[in-house]
């Protein structure tokens, strides 16, 4: 308990912090944070936990505040360790359970290298920014301008009382830790292993529809976005197995992808998946001409003489599908989904049967589970719905227009595990393998 105490106020005596003028002393094998004449009791543990999980909390809070082995990174927000590092992830939509509790977010990637773990921040990712440079900053927002200062100053609250991972860090932190199962963490690979952290955070997006985010930012606009918003979850859940992927997802489509699930309109959600098609357009349709156009130049006969010339003009010209967005998605669609797995995805769904002659925003559509025709048919489709999701235009009867939170959500929401399903084969199609 003294060693904490210790900690506790050689900190708050730096000239970072020392203006602020708070103590911490110990009654009765408790300790108090003391700011001017008001007192708040710091608890180490839950109110509800034995006297025996107590002592062992203070013992591995003590622990912590006394190591040296860790450095805590400023830019990054995140301590590296002798086997690894601990970065901070936010939770961008809460999961419930069906009594409304808040669910525990713990879940465990590993392979016979390294394992990676995403849970509540340790001990000493707490202590470490505590320690840190970063902390006055961070102090003098959450003290100054919370309202933390002002629970202090209430008189009329008795026995007041806060936990001391509010006082380190402002709220529950969440957090990935990297570890390797053996030898010593090389830091140069901080950056390749922070992307095999957000490939994880991929998958665990795609199976357990968990939304996490690593905030790269620098830590004063992360202390800033964390003021803003408490992400506090609480809860349990069994421990789950992963694989760390062996694969690094692009960034952008995955952000996109996020974006999805973490709307709540299905037209919201349809209009960000659907961005995971169109960021692709361009990069597809120049794939598409280069690729007829080598195969034009690279032939024995081939003369750059003015014939051969205007031939290849007319062969980019006749391929060129930037002014057809329907034909680009296709292109997309095409380039990395295999027909075979969709025309089985949409029999297994009964999209066939679903949508038979269905009107969608004026227009009458029917998805036809043949092998060159589906791609097209959905292509359509998915056009045509983004066209009246974006437009709000009175091309179509009053009743036929796209109006949130009306019934054509529901309309819309009928797509929404297929955009979702045709999204994860095309980040899949485009990852990179380590």
């Amino acid at each position: 308990m003294n060693k904490i105490l210790e900690k506790l106020n050689e900190r708050f005596l730096k000239d970072d912090l020392r203006s602020f003028d708070i103590k911490f002393t110990c009654i009765d094998e408790k300790i108090f944070f003391n700011y001017q004449d008001n007192q708040v009791q710091v608890l180490f543990g839950s109110s509800l936990s034995s006297e025996e999980e107590l002592n062992r909390e203070l013992e591995e809070w003590k622990l912590s505040f006394c190591k040296d082995n860790i450095k805590y990174n400023l830019n990054n927000d995140l301590i590296i360790f002798e086997d690894g590092f601990e970065i901070p992830v936010k939770l961008l939509k809460k999961r419930f359970k069906s009594n409304n509790e808040e669910e525990l977010i713990y879940y465990t990637f590993e392979n016979n290298e390294t394992k990676i773990i995403i849970n509540e921040g340790s001990k000493d990712f707490y202590t470490n920014f505590f320690n840190s440079e970063a902390y006055a900053f961070y102090w003098k927002l959450f003290f100054t301008d919370k309202h933390f200062k002002k629970f202090v100053q209430n008189s009329e609250i008795e026995n007041k009382k806060v936990d001391i991972k509010y006082i380190l860090r402002g709220t529950k932190a969440y957090s990935a830790k990297f570890i390797i199962r053996s030898g010593i963490f090389d830091v140069s690979s901080l950056s390749s292993n922070i992307n095999l952290i957000k490939s994880c955070i991929y998958s665990l997006l795609v199976n357990k529809k968990v939304i996490i985010n690593i905030n790269e930012k620098r830590y004063e606009e992360k202390i800033k976005n964390r003021l803003n918003n408490n992400d506090d979850i609480s809860g349990n859940l069994d421990e789950i197995q992963f694989k760390i992927p062996k694969l690094i997802y692009d960034e952008n489509l995955v952000s996109y992808y996020k974006a999805a699930y973490n709307s709540s309109l299905p037209s919201q959600k349809f209009l960000d998946f659907y961005h995971v098609f169109e960021y692709l357009f361009l990069s597809v349709s120049e794939f598409f001409i280069y690729d007829k156009v080598k195969t034009y130049i690279n032939h024995p006969k081939f003369r750059s003489d003015e014939k051969d010339i205007e031939k290849i003009i007319s062969l980019i010209k006749r391929n060129n599908t930037e002014n057809d967005e329907t034909e680009m998605l296709k292109k997309v669609l095409t380039k990395y989904i295999d027909e075979d797995d969709l025309i089985e995805y949409i029999c297994e769904r009964g999209y066939d049967k679903v949508i038979k002659d269905k009107m969608f925003f004026g227009e009458k559509f029917t998805l036809s589970p043949k092998s060159g025709h589906l791609i097209s048919n959905i292509s359509k489709i998915l056009k045509h719905v983004r066209n009246a999701l974006v437009h709000s235009s009175d091309r179509y009867k009053r009743e036929d227009c796209h109006i949130p939170f009306s019934e054509s959500e529901n309309l819309v929401n009928i797509l929404i595990p297929m955009m979702d399903f045709l999204a994860q084969k095309i980040i899949a199609g485009t990852a990179q393998k380590i």
